[in-house]
């Protein structure tokens, strides 16, 4: 072999290794939500895309209300602690506190109406070092503030996004969905029955907000939403997952928090509360080997319909199951501690109604809500080894979250089935059921304590199964009399069901609303 020959060998070899080692690099750094880059000997992060597979953890950040006094009314005003940097955090409060004045000095004259000024605030995200937090008025505007906690500088839109991203494109589509939607922006109608909206209308308020200097924008931790004027539009993350940067742009090697046990870690991305949860809501976490969801949910009741001594009572109530479920929660952390090679999964679905007696009239329901209330308490509880987990589960439970980020109840049943006998997942499902008098505090046990002490209720329940027997299962009378002794009867909360056991096909069901209201005990007298 020549020396020429040799040469250009030894040149292509190295080439293909560097070449090699180039793609790896490449490749890993694509799978990897950001990388380090060294320049000038000090690593920052490079901005990527969001990783649907990863989590994030909160801050370690309290958010407390400051009282003050405006115009004689009592206002209250949003305020960080837990920053180690007291400078930094002393400049977000100054803010805060000097643009909520502004905001309530510059409305005050637009609740005139009102009897009482009222002030609130919402924390939309406090997760990889920024906060973002709406402040309101009871009137129909609101304050957004975003900020960077390393900084203190107010968050701008930019600083959402990777910095190649077409913002303009992702507003525009965001305005367009919204004005689709509103009938009072379509032009006309075309031959397939589609609405047309108003293109210049889409062109003026895209402009406009796109032209604003400090672009008004609050951020949750599925959603993006824009303001400008009264038009409000919003896009979901998951959908623009490549273009955002904001979950590790703003990430340290080193804490920027004075504690480490405020805020929940590892937290799922692009999840979203939903509206007819009931008070705490967790969307799961992987910590100690353990993830849960706990999901309570109670009626909705329109404003008025429910006594406020009720409504409060209910809510007490219903405040126990949250408890209970939480109480849980903490016996099976306990137990994923004591044993780090196993991975435990809690599923606990509460849910709990006021029970009421409806009436249609003239075209419109009328309802007496009773003081009993009916819980179902859910809870399944999986156990199994840590690689199992991770190889055949971790994926799945994230991606049955992402697909149902908005609707969060159901996740997990599409992803984990009851593992039969002898798997290495064990399995406990326990569903119990509870009839509670909310008003005076006590569990209802029996049909004696749903029918008024004056009612003999037996006879009456005895009356009705006689009638089935005759007319439906054509049962003689004397026969019919001993069937009724052995008769059985179950409560589940709504109905009552009757159980023969001379009769396997026998099927009868009595629902509360057969009885008239002054027979039962859990309505109030004055109804």
């Amino acid at each position: 072999m020549s020396k020429q020959i040799k040469i250009v060998l030894i040149v292509l070899i190295i080439f293909t290794l560097v070449s090699v080692g180039f793609t790896y690099t490449l490749i890993k750094n694509s799978t990897s939500n950001v990388y380090k880059e060294n320049t000038n000997n000090q690593e920052i992060n490079v901005e990527r895309g969001i990783d649907l597979y990863d989590t994030y953890n909160e801050n370690d950040l309290l958010i407390k209300d400051l009282l003050e006094t405006f115009s004689g009314e009592e206002i209250k005003i949003p305020q960080i602690e837990g920053l180690k940097n007291k400078q930094i955090e002393e400049k977000i409060n100054k803010d805060i506190y000097n643009r909520c004045f502004d905001y309530i000095e510059g409305n005050v004259k637009n609740i005139a109406e009102f009897t009482q000024m009222y002030t609130s605030y919402n924390v939309m995200s406090n997760f990889s070092n920024i906060i973002s937090i709406n402040y309101y008025m009871n009137i129909n505007t609101h304050l957004h503030l975003n900020y960077n906690l390393l900084t203190g500088e107010r968050l701008k839109l930019e600083d959402i996004f990777v910095k190649d991203a077409d913002i303009l494109e992702i507003v525009r589509d965001a305005y367009r969905e919204r004005l689709s939607n509103y009938s009072y922006s379509f032009e006309f109608i075309d031959d397939d029955g589609v609405a047309i909206f108003d293109e210049n209308e889409l062109y003026k308020i895209v402009k406009g907000y796109m032209n604003t200097s400090e672009k008004d924008f609050m951020l949750s931790p599925s959603e993006i939403y824009f303001y400008f004027n009264n038009s409000g539009a919003s896009v979901k993350l998951i959908e623009i997952a490549d273009e955002i940067s904001i979950y590790t742009k703003y990430l340290t090697d080193e804490s920027i928090y004075e504690r480490n046990d405020i805020g929940r870690k590892n937290i799922f991305t692009l999840v979203e509360t939903n509206y007819d949860l009931f008070d705490i809501i967790d969307y799961g976490y992987l910590e100690d080997n353990f993830w849960y969801d706990v999901t309570v949910n109670k009626m909705y009741f329109p404003d008025g319909q429910v006594p406020n001594e009720k409504m409060e009572k209910f809510n007490a109530y219903a405040k126990t199951l949250t408890n209970e479920a939480y109480e849980k929660v903490n016996e099976y952390r306990e137990k994923a501690k004591d044993n780090p090679d196993k991975f435990y999964i809690l599923i606990c679905t509460p849910n709990v109604s006021m029970y009421n007696d409806g009436k249609y009239e003239s075209g419109e329901w009328f309802y007496t809500y009773s003081n009993m209330a009916i819980s179902n308490l859910n809870t399944k509880v999986y156990e199994m080894p840590i690689e199992m987990y991770i190889s055949e589960y971790k994926d799945k439970i994230i991606d049955g979250y992402r697909n149902n980020y908005f609707v969060m109840r159901g996740g997990m049943y599409y992803v984990i089935e009851e593992p039969e006998s002898g798997d290495s997942v064990t399995y406990e499902k326990v569903e119990e059921q509870r009839k509670y008098n909310y008003m005076t505090n006590k569990e209802i046990t029996s049909l004696s304590e749903i029918f008024n002490e004056d009612i003999n209720y037996i006879e009456v329940l005895e009356k009705m199964v006689k009638r089935e027997l005759i007319q439906y299962y054509e049962r003689a009378e004397n026969e019919v009399e001993e069937l009724i002794k052995s008769a059985k009867y179950d409560f589940n909360g709504w109905d009552i069901k009757v159980d023969i056991p001379q009769l396997e096909n026998f099927r009868y069901t009595m629902h509360l609303s057969t009885f008239d209201k002054s027979m039962l005990n859990i309505f109030d007298k004055e109804e």
